[in-house]
């Protein structure tokens, strides 16, 4: 598949579009893709990326909240078995930073197949500012075996999480305080300023 295909110009993600990310950890890289949906056209979009190696849980935690502490992401579920330094796993360690997660579905095979078909039928669109997104795509290929060569592909496998497992935790935007409270007024709501109609500064 062409990769003009895929790929598209970076636009500012709307501000009522639903938001989830995909997590793929580990200590050599851990790796985030943040997608959102078009409410109107069902379509997909890989809006931001995060690529680090050698950092702790709370490092990664700090930069995957940066980006909106309120989205909620899928995670590869090797995380929750034990790590090797206090019996904590890593699930315990994110959330414990503040993350909302919870663990994604892991068939590699099926969850390639959705992806590709995804990508290939335009319901899933990759931004051009997601650059190590591109270049492990570009990469991503199978051995003589026709088995998947598991080297360079954290974001693949964030992607597979996200795609089969974190639409189904999309999250509406938290809604702005002062929007909400202009369209009470606009509505009639005048006693959202606490002295109704006859009350406050509207009296």
């Amino acid at each position: 598949m062409p990769e003009s295909e895929i790929v598209v110009p970076f636009f500012p993600i709307p501000a009522n579009w639903r938001r989830s990310y995909g997590l793929d950890v580990g200590w050599n890289r851990t790796a985030v893709v943040w997608g959102a949906e078009d409410p109107d056209s069902k379509t997909c979009y890989l809006y931001h990326e995060y690529y680090r190696a050698q950092a702790e849980p709370v490092i990664h935690a700090h930069a995957i909240k940066a980006v909106g502490d309120w989205i909620s992401g899928v995670v590869d579920p090797a995380c929750l078995g034990s790590s090797q330094t206090d019996g904590r796993n890593l699930m315990e360690m994110y959330t414990s930073q503040g993350l909302h997660l919870q663990p994604a579905a892991n068939a590699v095979e099926s969850g390639l197949y959705e992806v590709w078909d995804a990508l290939s039928t335009g319901r899933l669109r990759v931004m051009s500012t997601l650059g190590n997104w591109i270049s492990e795509f570009r990469k991503y290929h199978r051995d003589e075996k026709g088995r998947v060569v598991k080297k360079d592909d954290h974001l693949m496998d964030a992607t597979r999480y996200w795609w089969v497992s974190g639409r189904d935790w999309l999250k509406d935007p938290p809604r702005d305080p002062n929007e909400a409270l202009l369209e009470r007024l606009r509505q009639g709501g005048g006693e959202a300023w606490g002295g109704g109609r006859q009350g406050g500064w509207m009296k």
